[in-house]
């Protein structure tokens, strides 16, 4: 497993106008991954659905808002694969004025805002059919979903090595 101690080296360049607004660790470790060809957000998206259905034991009462939410994440899967197939080449947008980057940055950011956006109201439409039980489940996934996402991209970029690093 290759590790390096700058997270936002040449694979970070050539993610980070696509992912604007994600941690540089995050961005290099996608980085890493389309590289070795192991970057499909979809099938990612649709093995952790997969996972998260049976976790959460959805009934069928709640399977209309389970698959809005679901919908959601596979559209935003899709963008995702869409969005890393056509990040700019990093060596253009090294040359780009810190204007012109910054302002495709921000554009990109809002767009991933947008996204956010969708994708909270469906998981409050969700999480508002759930049982308390399941809501339940349902913050403990979610938190260790970030916690453990942290964790392994801190592991495939070495980040776990640099001084200061510590997981949330």
């Amino acid at each position: 497993m290759p590790t390096t101690t700058d997270p936002t080296g040449a694979g970070g360049v050539a993610a980070r106008g696509v992912f604007a607004g994600l941690n540089p660790a995050v961005v290099s470790v996608l980085a890493l991954l389309a590289e070795r060809g192991n970057f499909d957000p979809v099938a990612r998206a649709q093995d952790h659905l997969a996972r998260l259905k049976a976790e959460l034991k959805i009934t069928p009462a709640q399977d209309k808002a389970w698959q809005g939410f679901a919908t959601q994440v596979s559209q935003q899967a899709e963008t995702m694969k869409k969005r890393f197939a056509q990040r700019p080449d990093p060596k253009a947008e090294a040359q780009m004025h810190a204007p012109e980057r910054m302002a495709q940055q921000l554009a990109q950011m809002q767009e991933r805002l947008k996204d956010m956006q969708a994708l909270r109201d469906r998981v409050a439409d969700l999480y508002a059919v759930l049982t308390p039980a399941q809501q339940t489940l349902a913050d403990q996934h979610f938190a260790r979903m970030g916690r453990e996402m942290r964790e392994h991209m801190g592991q495939i970029v070495g980040l776990s090595q640099l001084p200061g690093f510590h997981v949330l």
